[in-house]
This record gives C-alpha cells, structure tokens and sequence, in this order.
C-alpha cells in the first residue's frame, strides 16, 4: 500500500481592484484578515491590504455598479443602522456626485464615476482623504466606490472592523 503524501494546495483569493486598512489598527487588520475579507498585500511598509471578499472565481472584481439607496436598503436588511445618508460633496473623492451619511457608527460614502479613469481618480482621492483614519476601507465595484472610515474611532478593539466587514459584503453580494 502506498504512503500517503500530503499534497500542497494553491487557494486562489480573489481581489478588488483596491482595498486599504490603515496600517494604525493592527486590530482591524487582524480582525478583516480573519473573517476573509482581506488578504495581505506585497507592498513593503506594511498596512495595506487586498479584499477577498464576493469577487468571481476568475479574480476579477464584480464589474456592475452598485446603486446607492439600493445598498442602504441592504445594509438595514443585514440589520445595521442608517443615519442621514443622503447626498454629500464628492470633491474629496473626485466625483461629480457622492451619497453618505452613518452606518452604525462608520462614515461611508459611495461614490459612482464615468469611467476607468476618473474612478482612478478617485481611488487616488480616497487613499489621500484617509490616510489619517484609525480605521479606513475603500472598496470598488464596477465604477462604484465605497469608502467607510471610522472618523469617531468607536471601537479600536475591533468591533467597527465588524461592522465594516458586514458593510463590504453586502456590497460584493449585490
């Protein structure tokens, strides 16, 4: 009878065409990286990381746009609490038009662009607006941009890092 011989495995992780954890809360991190939602970048300087989460199985990120009030209808779905999401200036994000307001605590706001390259834009726009966050996570789909930021530095011990991974795959699974 031959030997059994442990065969290593390649897990294929998806990801989202950007994904960042401030590298401030190592909690947040951790806590993301636990429940899938991220996976460890390359990048040197640590910090950083890609999202895991609702992607296809060919890797790429999910290409249809996410309508804002569609997505707060699926947020109360999933049981959290809206606070005064409606329209908000999307200068700081490069964007034409922006909706934001409370998540359960967490800032966010989505923003849509035209194309490629003004989401690039806007992508560029968002790592700026929240490099100083505790706990930040901009996430994209298609040409929908969705930047949640705990400005109110509610729970360093994780539980905005919660909220927010229930946040991002609500919107992947829509």
């Amino acid at each position: 009878m031959a030997a059994l011989v442990p065969v290593p495995v390649l897990v294929l992780v998806p990801v989202l065409d950007t994904a960042m954890v401030t590298k401030r809360n190592p909690h947040a991190v951790a806590a993301l990286l636990a429940l899938g939602l991220l996976a460890p970048s390359c990048k040197k300087g640590g910090g950083t990381a890609t999202s895991g989460a609702g992607a296809p199985a060919s890797g790429a990120a999910p290409t249809t746009d996410v309508d804002a009030e569609t997505l707060v209808g699926a947020w109360q779905k999933a049981g959290l609490q809206i606070d005064g999401f409606g329209p908000v200036d999307g200068t700081p994000f490069a964007a034409k038009s922006c909706m934001g307001g409370k998540v359960a605590a967490i800032d966010a706001t989505v923003c849509h662009y035209d194309d490629d390259g003004t989401l690039a834009s806007g992508q560029a726009a968002a790592d700026k607006t929240i490099g100083a966050a505790l706990v930040a996570v901009p996430l994209v789909r298609g040409h929908t941009l969705l930047v949640l930021i705990d400005t109110a530095k509610s729970d360093p011990k994780g539980a905005s890092s919660k909220v927010m991974n229930t946040m991002a795959k609500v919107f992947m699974s829509l």
